[in-house]
């Protein structure tokens, strides 16, 4: 019990600092304004920039896309447009995020493909950039331990790293780990998180496109550039998991299945238990097939609350 809720203490402190980044990095009492370097323009890299300019704009200070960086010629200057970026800035190709990293951006949003995650954030701490990156951090353990590394590196520097585990700074989720953490509803003893979705998107071979642009261009449907439906998108609810009982899992076995997925390499479904110990499994399912029963969300089981619902932003407790 005291271990969990130091390790949720911690967690809360940490993210409320990671939501706060813009204000960590603003001048003391002073409006500034943020110059944004954006390498990723597709839909999560447009998302996240808006996103980052309204943070910005509610904590009284602006933020500007001051450069931009895709594989992509179309996507690059799509964004250029939207952001009305007037510097030139804009560089297309597979190492166009280091042209970026020589401007001078204040903060980097890193939103390629994840494969390319760990070795994008690396070159922007060497660079001296605070940065947004995308979840998830890498696909395999060789990109999360230059992840981890490069994390330690801004550290040392003092740089800002915010990832995109959202769940960490929705409102919802952060009431109910305040309840866990004052003890009103007990211990997990168990529960079942899932992620049931229709298929993602796939998009046709373009006659322009070589085996690199193909891939870029499909990274959903790809082991290597994706890391699976489980690395992508469950993420989200495994680290719930992982935050509210304040301990990774012991062991994991599970099954997967491909059903009807038409492109790329990956399954379309994966249901495996999650052993964390004294007693408590987690049962985690995720589906990407269209025509089904869909459902995002966590279930957990407590001494005092038989079940905690989280899902479409709302909490229910059946005591």
């Amino acid at each position: 019990m005291d271990n969990r809720r130091s390790f949720m203490k911690k967690s809360a402190v940490f993210s409320a600092m990671m939501a706060s980044a813009p204000s960590i990095l603003k001048a003391q009492g002073a409006a500034k304004t943020f110059k944004v370097g954006l390498i990723g323009a597709g839909g999560r890299g447009s998302g996240a920039a808006n996103q980052l300019m309204q943070a910005a704009k509610n904590l009284g200070h602006t933020a500007k896309i001051t450069a931009v960086a895709d594989f992509f010629d179309d996507r690059a200057q799509k964004a250029v447009k939207k952001f009305e970026v007037t510097t030139g800035k804009v560089f297309v190709g597979p190492t166009a995020y280091k042209k970026v990293l020589e401007t001078d951006c204040d903060i980097v949003i890193l939103a390629t493909p994840p494969a390319f995650r760990a070795q994008h954030l690396e070159a922007s701490v060497k660079a001296g950039k605070h940065v947004f990156a995308e979840k998830p951090v890498a696909v395999d353990g060789p990109g999360v331990r230059q992840f981890i590394a490069a994390a330690a590196e801004a550290k040392a520097k003092k740089l800002a790293i915010v990832v995109g585990t959202q769940r960490r700074h929705q409102g919802v989720y952060l009431q109910k780990g305040k309840l866990l953490e004052s003890g009103k509803i007990g211990e997990i003893l168990g529960g079942a998180v899932y992620w049931n979705m229709a298929a993602l998107w796939v998009r046709d071979r373009r006659p322009t496109d070589t085996n690199a642009g193909y891939l870029a261009n499909n990274w959903v449907n790809w082991m290597e550039s994706s890391g699976d439906h489980i690395v992508e998108q469950h993420v989200h609810q495994l680290d719930v998991v992982n935050w509210f009982l304040g301990r990774t899992p012991k062991t994991a076995t599970g099954v997967g299945a491909r059903h009807r997925r038409r492109s790329g390499n990956q399954y379309d479904c994966f249901g495996i238990d999650f052993d964390y110990g004294d007693g408590v499994h987690i049962h985690s399912m995720c589906r990407q097939i269209s025509g089904c029963s869909n459902f995002v969300g966590e279930r957990f089981r407590t001494h005092n609350c038989e079940f905690i619902w989280i899902f479409m932003n709302c909490i229910f407790c059946i005591f």
